[in-house]
């Protein structure tokens, strides 16, 4: 072949290839020689490229690409003067479109005997794709590293039995610090002895490529302390070459937390069954029971066994369901109910009055459960009815009723007494008992009513009293003690009746030599002598 068909040849193989060839002359500022395929990809003509080049070239520069390339050759060619010296630069250029290129730009170049660059040649390669995809592995180990990093659970990877990296949190988890742990230890250094023997075999059976199940070990702290954890992991070759990789997980606060809850239902369960109170816990959506405390049992005279199963509605007579229903709607929607009065029925049929108070409660799995608290208010509702007829014979009675508290101030009296004395309640209430009274009693006959009714705990008998108008007239007065359980006195009551008339037809009847009192040196104060049967005399 002619040396002019060599060259030919050479021209095909430049034109044809991906990459570009050049010669660039420093000196005059343009290429001897460039790829016509820079010319298409650039948009400069080659005739332009071979007279001035390296001036076209500016527009086509990314960022400070062209000063730092032209310092590093300047600073190549100080370094070996008048030398031929081969070196690599990248840089980023911008086509006639405006779109980025990477070049991996492999040259010699030759300077001058002052250092000043003369020549250089070699060929450019586009090395976008490498790049992109090395930045892309850039970007993915950054991620990787810094989900590592930021994991809460300990993260490792082992080779050969060792530890080949463990992300920070292990490291916190352990109390060991960076790098401590690489290459030198392996999870036996993290477990307590008493579990290497499993461990191992864990670790060969992983080595073999069994994918197990998670498990829980005790950890074992770089100062000697204890923590349990779970441990998982999978074989997975890294380098061609058999490895592990494995998540740790610090179970103190779980461990903390379920402590918690079994302590919060012990305490729950104590009082569900200690209570005074029946309870029940039916499900929201069956409207069927699925607890019972031992009071619910004997309210509802059934076993727990029984009562678990039937339906809320089951628990009240059939004639008061519907009215029921629509009250514990109300309670489900408000979160919580009552206290309402309602009725139950027991398996003997029998009616019974409560106070029910509801609440919600929705379990951690989503269940919403509604809990009723019944109080059986069958002796109150019976007392309230007994407070209501007592009230009612105190504002109905024909005898004046005064009670007291236990320094005989008036504290209440009923109508009959302000009929009988002329005084309104609010005039009385607040005064000591003896304001009613008149100064035909003696303090001795005072002293002795008192002492006997403290003493037997009543007194009866007949004396004078003022009205408000001044009159004297007679009364017959019962007066008795109320004490609580430890014996303090509590109220004074003392019930009176006008005797006027009565003691006004005995004047009419001739005497018979009785005496009307029992004690004469009470006249005449006295009306008629103390009778009593435990009855004193004492002060009123």
């Amino acid at each position: 072949m002619t040396l002019t068909g060599s060259l030919s040849l050479l021209d095909e193989l430049l034109a044809s290839s991906e990459h570009i060839a050049y010669r660039l002359d420093f000196v005059r500022g343009g290429y001897d020689f460039i790829s016509p395929r820079a010319a298409n990809l650039l948009g400069i003509a080659l005739a332009d490229l071979h007279a001035r080049g390296w001036e076209l070239l500016d527009e086509h520069w990314v960022g400070d690409d062209r000063e730092r390339c032209f310092a590093e050759l300047v600073s190549l060619c100080a370094a070996a003067p008048g030398r031929s010296l081969s070196t690599r630069l990248e840089y980023r250029l911008r086509d006639a479109a405006g779109n980025m290129t990477w070049y991996c730009d492999s040259m010699t170049v030759l300077s001058d005997i002052s250092g000043r660059p003369l020549t250089a040649c070699g060929i450019a390669v586009d090395v976008t794709l490498q790049r992109e995809q090395e930045k892309a592995l850039r970007d993915s180990e950054e991620k990787y590293r810094a989900t590592m990093d930021a994991a809460q659970v300990g993260v490792f990877i082992l080779q050969d039995y060792k530890f080949s990296y463990v992300n920070p949190k292990l490291l916190a988890m352990f109390g060991y610090r960076d790098k401590e742990l690489l290459n030198t230890h392996g999870p036996q250094a993290l477990v307590i002895a008493e579990q290497h023997e499993f461990l191992i075999g864990k670790m060969r059976r992983r080595g073999a490529g069994e994918v197990s199940e998670p498990y829980e070990l005790t950890g074992l702290r770089k100062d000697g302390s204890t923590f349990p954890m779970m441990v998982m992991g999978r074989p997975w070759p890294i380098g061609g070459r058999p490895a592990s990789v494995g998540t740790l997980i610090d179970l103190s606060a779980q461990r903390q937390i379920e402590q918690a809850l079994k302590e919060s239902s012990n305490r729950y369960a104590a009082l569900f069954e200690g209570a005074q109170d029946a309870i029940v816990v039916a499900d929201i959506d069956t409207g069927h029971l699925i607890d019972a405390n031992v009071e619910a049992e004997l309210l509802f005279l059934r076993p727990r066994e029984n009562l678990i199963g039937m339906s809320f509605a089951a628990l009240h007579p059939p004639a008061l369901t519907a009215a029921y229903k629509e009250a514990y709607t109300r309670h489900i929607r408000a979160g919580r109910g009552g206290p309402d009065e309602m009725q139950i029925v027991t398996a003997d049929g029998d009616i019974v009055d409560v106070e029910i108070s509801t609440n919600v409660i929705e379990t951690a799995g989503r269940q919403r459960l509604i809990q009723g608290v019944f109080r059986n208010i069958t002796q109150r509702k019976l007392t309230e009815a007994q407070l209501s007829l007592a009230a009612r014979v105190f504002e109905s009675s024909q005898e004046a009723i005064i009670i007291t508290d236990a320094r005989a101030v008036i504290i209440s009296v009923n109508p009959a007494l302000s009929g009988m004395t002329g005084y309104a309640a609010e005039e009385v209430i607040g005064r000591m008992l003896p304001f009613l009274g008149s100064d035909r009693q003696s303090a001795e006959f005072y002293s002795t009513m008192w002492k006997t009714l403290n003493d037997e705990g009543r007194w009866q008998g007949e004396v004078w009293n003022k009205r408000k108008n001044g009159e004297i007239y007679p009364v017959e007065l019962t007066i008795s003690v109320y004490r609580g359980a430890s014996g303090r006195v509590l109220n004074y009551v003392g019930i009176e009746s006008d005797i006027s008339e009565r003691l006004a037809a005995q004047e009419n009847i001739p005497p018979t030599g009785l005496l009307r009192s029992a004690d004469p040196t009470a006249q005449p104060y006295a009306v008629a002598g103390s009778r009593r049967a435990g009855v004193g005399r004492g002060r009123a």
